[in-house]
């Protein structure tokens, strides 16, 4: 797959980005590997919901 941007997370306190795979990759819990500058991570695949506030309890107007 290829990361399409990425940044830090600062209510969660990690590494976060986005990025496309292979379909037979995309279960959440599927770990994968991303290379940052020559330098390759451990990546966990996400569910599709926010990750800091997943029952919206946090929200602001």
């Amino acid at each position: 797959g290829e990361t399409t941007s990425g940044g830090w997370g600062y209510r969660i306190d990690k590494s976060i980005a986005l990025g496309m795979l292979r379909a037979d990759l995309t279960e959440p819990g599927t770990t994968v590997e991303v290379e940052i500058f020559g330098e390759r991570f451990k990546a966990i695949v996400q569910k599709d919901e926010p990750l800091w506030d997943p029952k919206n309890e946090r929200l602001r107007a």
